[in-house]
């Protein structure tokens, strides 16, 4: 042995290989162990590689969603914008509309108003020619009386029940009819009603009587004093004029419950007692027509004394009040009316 290795502590040389071996025997262990775990180290790696990808892939998703969302938001707000335009618009169309319906209606009310001005005024037409028939036919029955009754000739003496039964209107209607037949207020102080209503039911009664074959004058006489009694009826009872009218003309024939309402019994019982206390020795069943209905408007008279005069009376109350403003605002329409007439007259034919 040489003399270089006589200093060599064998025994601790001998420890200090064994444990080097014993190293060496480890790393190998530990070299095996981490061959072994590789694949598993390499299945990580590749998990996160995968999972750097997939969150790179959901980074670029989540933009795409925010560029989406975007444009998404900026349609939204386009169409609001286009929504809020549209609703401006629709406002403005919809006030348009609106204003068009309103002005249309305002038309069209007045275009109603006017015609039923024009057709009062031609009512009114109809009711003059109505009441100049009737009292030509009152007149018919007396006409070769003429010269009896004091006048020039067969034609004056027929045109006077006219103008007798017009002097009636005027001094009710405060109206006078004029040669060509219109109507001319005359200022003067008056009853109030309405002229067509008026003479119509004048002609009525007057018509009526003529038919049943009392005497022109008589006819004449009983048609004045009917249509009078029936305006102060109707002012009594505050009732309808026309009303009042049509119960009249419907007992003047004979209808007697048209007539109770006024207190007036026309019935034949009562018919008779009325001839007995006339002193007229007759029966009822035995009268001709002229004369039941003489006889009914005596009853109707003397059953209706109470309301003698009563629209003069309390002409300045208010419900005839508002009757004569009711009448007076139909005039004025019918004043309106007939200045269209000729216009009306002109369109009809076509």
């Amino acid at each position: 042995m040489p003399a270089s290795f006589s200093s060599i502590n064998l025994s601790k040389l001998s420890t200090a290989l064994g444990k080097a071996g014993l190293k060496t025997t480890g790393l190998r262990k530990v070299k095996e162990e981490a061959q072994k775990t590789q694949p598993a180290i390499e299945k990580v790696s590749n998990a996160l590689k995968g999972l750097g990808s997939a969150l790179n892939a959901i980074h670029g998703a989540s933009q795409k969603l925010d560029g989406f969302i975007h444009k998404v938001t900026q349609k939204i707000s386009n169409f609001k914008n286009h929504t809020d335009r549209a609703e401006k618009s629709t406002s403005k169309f919809a006030s348009t509309v609106g204003m068009l319906y309103a002005r249309f209606w305002l038309l069209k009310r007045a275009l109603e108003k006017v015609w039923g001005n024009v057709k009062s005024a031609m009512g009114y037409i109809e009711t003059l020619n109505y009441f100049n028939k009737a009292f030509k036919q009152v007149a018919t029955e007396s006409i070769s009386s003429w010269a009896d009754a004091g006048y020039e000739s067969a034609e004056a003496y027929a045109d006077s029940f006219q103008k007798r039964a017009s002097q009636l209107t005027t001094k009710l209607t405060g109206f006078a009819i004029d040669s060509t037949g219109a109507l001319q207020s005359t200022g003067k102080i008056s009853l109030g009603l309405n002229p067509t209503d008026t003479m119509n039911y004048q002609a009525m009664f007057g018509q009526m009587a003529s038919s049943m074959g009392v005497a022109s004058e008589n006819a004449l006489v009983l048609s004045n004093v009917l249509t009078e009694l029936g305006a102060d009826l109707a002012s009594v009872k505050n009732l309808d004029f026309n009303d009042v009218w049509k119960d009249m003309a419907s007992g003047l024939v004979g209808m007697s419950r048209t007539l109770d309402k006024y207190g007036a019994n026309i019935r034949n019982v009562n018919l008779q007692n009325k001839l007995n206390e006339l002193g007229i020795d007759a029966m009822v069943s035995k009268l001709n027509q002229q004369d039941k209905a003489l006889l009914r408007t005596i009853i109707l008279l003397d059953s209706t004394r109470y309301a003698w005069g009563d629209l003069s009376q309390t002409l300045s109350q208010p419900a005839n009040q508002i009757r004569m403003l009711t009448n007076n605002l139909k005039m004025l329409g019918q004043m309106i009316g007939s200045l269209f007439l000729p216009v009306v007259a002109k369109i009809l034919p076509y």
